[in-house]
């Protein structure tokens, strides 16, 4: 590739691309390189996009992009290799987890969160594969936001319109067709909180149903039932705010940094490995949600129907 690095074997595989180890031939650092296959690609432009955010980007808590190879055929993205897993993986495994991890992993996320929004960049697509452990000795000493290929950069005051994300983690006003923008992040984050806390989303369906995982989105249903006995008032008052179906009174990615739970001052510390644990296997196995990949067409498909009924 470029003579400059040289592939090695397949560690990972997505809809549009396969991650492969490569070796710099400079001076053999072991890295990660994203092949793009192009004529995959719908909108070439959306890829730039991609290339063009990650540039830009310098966080810890982000995939940074090293370098970008282009071909006629491939797109080649070379990036840090983590060698620690998805996060959720790492939870599933953990003896001992309480309300103050879960705090810690948050404060990360957010962390990036708030670098990307203050840079005017929007991830649109956060969720729980797109989170990654950089360790797999210590893994959640440091997590690390992927996949940028729906991250689009705002101009000020600039609002977005289209379809995108996965159901369940897809903010309301994204089904409401209404403008959106930074909002969008804090919601779906809020869902990813949400079940660190107790080990499934708000928003699901039993029959494993994403039009209504999308209406119960769409009309802001969820509770606090019997699981959350246990957790903390503070925990209920923070997912509250970034669930706020009212993108003018949803927490910024600062205001919840500035929450005294998320800064561990009222995150209980008992031990809820267990329970997040089970929970945890038994919801995901049965959404087989790393295999998501008509979630843009389904959210599509959603909008059409809601506008059609709202016309009727």
């Amino acid at each position: 590739m470029d003579g400059r690095f040289e592939i090695g074997k397949e560690i990972g595989k997505g809809a549009f691309s396969v991650v492969h180890r490569c070796k710099r031939l400079e001076d053999g650092k072991i890295l990660a390189v994203k092949v793009i296959d192009k004529a995959k690609i719908k909108k070439p432009q959306d890829l730039q996009y991609e290339i063009d955010i990650l540039k830009e980007l310098k966080h810890e808590h982000i995939l940074g992009l090293i370098e970008a190879v282009n071909t006629e055929k491939k797109c080649y993205l070379v990036t840090d290799l983590l060698g620690g897993g998805e996060l959720f993986d790492h939870i599933i495994e953990q003896g001992s987890y309480t309300e103050k991890d879960a705090a810690g992993i948050l404060t990360q996320i957010l962390d990036a969160l708030s670098y990307l929004h203050t840079n005017s960049v929007v991830h649109r697509d956060l969720k729980p594969e797109n989170l990654l452990c950089a360790s797999r000795e210590n893994p959640t000493q440091r997590i690390v936001i992927s996949d940028f290929g729906l991250a689009r950069k705002l101009n000020p005051d600039e609002k977005l319109s289209n379809a995108c994300g996965t159901p369940g983690y897809v903010s309301p006003e994204i089904l409401l067709h209404e403008p959106y923008a930074y909002e969008v992040d804090i919601w779906a984050l809020g869902v990813i909180a949400y079940i660190l806390l107790v080990g499934y989303p708000p928003f699901y369906s039993e029959d494993d149903n994403d039009q209504e995982v999308l209406q119960m989105t769409m009309e802001g249903k969820y509770d606090f039932d019997e699981d959350w006995e246990d957790v903390s008032e503070s925990a209920k008052q923070f997912i509250r705010g970034m669930l706020e179906m009212d993108t003018k009174k949803r927490w910024s990615a600062r205001q919840c940094l500035e929450h005294s739970w998320v800064q561990g001052h009222t995150a209980a510390n008992v031990n809820i490995a267990e329970r997040v644990s089970s929970k945890m296997k038994a919801h995901f196995a049965k959404r087989n949600w790393k295999k998501l990949f008509n979630a843009q067409r389904a959210i599509q498909r959603f909008r059409m129907d809601f506008g059609s009924k709202n016309e009727s």
